[in-house]
C-alpha cells in the first residue's frame, strides 16, 4: 500500500512529489493544491503539504503522518 501511494503521487502532474529525502524507501512527501468553495461563493485556493514515514519492525509496522493545510494568495 505504501508503495502504491506513492506511484499515485508520481503520476499526477498536479503533485510534487519530493525525492531528495534521506530514508526515501520509507517517507513520502507530497504537495499539491486544491480549492474550497465558501457559502457565499468565495473561491479560496489552498495548499496541501502531506509528510508520511513507514517504521518497519519484526511483527508490525508503523505509519505516521502529518497534512498541513495553508491558504493561498490573500489567505496565505
Amino acid at each position: 500500500m505504501f508503495d502504491s501511494m506513492r506511484q499515485v503521487h508520481r503520476q499526477n502532474p498536479h503533485r510534487k512529489l519530493f525525492e531528495t529525502i534521506d530514508d526515501l524507501p520509507n517517507t513520502i512527501a507530497v504537495k499539491f493544491g486544491t480549492v474550497f468553495h465558501c457559502e457565499r461563493g468565495t473561491v479560496l485556493p489552498l495548499a496541501l503539504i502531506v509528510v508520511m514515514h513507514r517504521f518497519v519492525e519484526p511483527g508490525r509496522t508503523v505509519l505516521v503522518w502529518r497534512g498541513l493545510i495553508e491558504g493561498e494568495g490573500e489567505f496565505a
